[in-house]
């Protein structure tokens, strides 16, 4: 039996109030004058492409040289004949749409008599939510009305202005690597001797590896980029909590008097560890 690779798709639109939905990498749905330009499966489909209603159901049919793709829609609400998303994605193995409309059994959702299907996908429909807004999902593709995909490019060039504003004044490249340090005090609490431990920064987050941490010794971070936090000086980093009892960090490292500090918090509690970097390891 040949393997079905499951796809996930999701579109949710409004049939009766047409609209173009497009994509970053130029894909795109035109209601206004039944047009697609789409890959599934790598399949390419493009031109216009027809509308069935049978029984309460919508279907897309598009063929190229030698396939057909169908597009099973489902209503969202059973109530609203208006709102639907793909409930499943079907590639047929044949481009005679005459003889495919023909054979589209009535009281079996999709299933086409007589004619092989190459692909199909069905999308959960127990899973879906509605998305919010005019936000579309489809195979993978991120679909938006032409206003919505013009306001997502500004929404992602202010947070990509975030990152640069981020890695620029913390001026993360210059502090990438591994490092051996000596805490000296620990939560506040003065330690003697010292503890040795080890601190990673990378593009992702910082580490710090100690004995003196309950959770495996490890309490591990992701910069916090996007936010309206920026760093204040060179060296100073703030990271979301992805392994530790704690929900964020600031870390703060001198490579000049190669010393540092990482303060905790988890609500309004902090808790400040000091060290001394020994040397850097990488």
């Amino acid at each position: 039996m040949k393997k079905v690779l499951f796809i996930s798709l999701i579109l949710f639109f409004n049939i009766v109030n047409s609209q173009k939905f497009v994509s970053e990498n130029t894909s795109y749905i035109d209601f206004n004058i039944n047009e697609i330009k789409i890959t599934v499966n790598e399949n390419l489909f493009s031109g216009r492409f027809e509308i069935l209603d049978i029984n309460f159901k919508k279907y897309i049919l598009i063929s190229n040289n030698s396939k057909t793709l169908l597009l099973d829609f489902g209503r969202l609400i059973p109530s609203d004949y208006s709102k639907y998303f793909i409930e499943n994605v079907v590639i047929l193995n044949s481009n005679d749409i005459s003889s495919i409309k023909k054979n589209i059994n009535k009281t079996n959702n999709y299933v086409i008599d007589k004619i092989e299907i190459d692909y199909e996908g069905k999308n959960d429909r127990d899973n879906y939510t509605m998305p919010s807004g005019e936000f579309k999902y489809f195979w993978g593709d991120k679909f938006y009305s032409e206003r919505e995909l013009e306001k997502e490019k500004i929404k992602k060039e202010q947070i990509q202005k975030k990152i640069d504003n981020y890695n620029n004044l913390s001026n993360l490249n210059a502090y990438l690597g591994v490092y051996e340090v000596s805490i000296y005090t620990f939560h506040g609490v003065k330690l003697n001797p010292a503890n040795k431990g080890k601190i990673y920064v990378t593009e992702e987050g910082i580490t710090l590896i100690s004995d003196l941490i309950i959770d495996d010794n490890t309490l591990r971070g992701s910069h916090i980029k996007d936010s309206f936090f920026t760093p204040s000086k060179e060296g100073e980093f703030y990271c979301k909590v992805s392994k530790g009892l704690w929900d964020e960090f600031t870390c703060f490292i001198n490579l000049k008097s190669k010393s540092g500090a990482i303060t905790t918090s988890i609500g309004k509690e902090f808790r400040t560890t000091t060290f001394s970097i020994i040397k850097k390891l990488d």
